[in-house]
């Protein structure tokens, strides 16, 4: 799999509408804590579209926040075939 570490605006990053995992308003704050006093120590993770794979509660508590952007890592899919070729070499 194909990764880049980037920096968005938060508008920007879309909830997954089928996200199964939901996050109380206690869980929210405690996130929100976490990242107030260590920064964030696992960005979330966003499809090529922006759509929100992991990090629900994160990008929740960063809105919470009053954050304008949020560090995430964009997977990016490889062509067919890049993967294997890669793994070869």
């Amino acid at each position: 799999m194909l990764y880049t570490h980037m920096v968005v605006p938060i508008d920007q990053v879309r909830p997954h509408p089928s996200n199964a995992r939901t996050h109380s308003k206690k869980q929210v704050g405690q996130i929100a804590a976490s990242i107030r006093e260590l920064g964030f120590a696992a960005p979330i993770l966003i499809d090529e579209n922006k759509v929100l794979i992991a990090g629900h509660g994160r990008l929740e508590a960063a809105k919470s926040l009053g954050m304008s952007s949020i560090p995430l890592d964009r997977h990016l899919r490889a062509e067919r075939g890049q993967e294997a070729g890669a793994a070869a070499s």
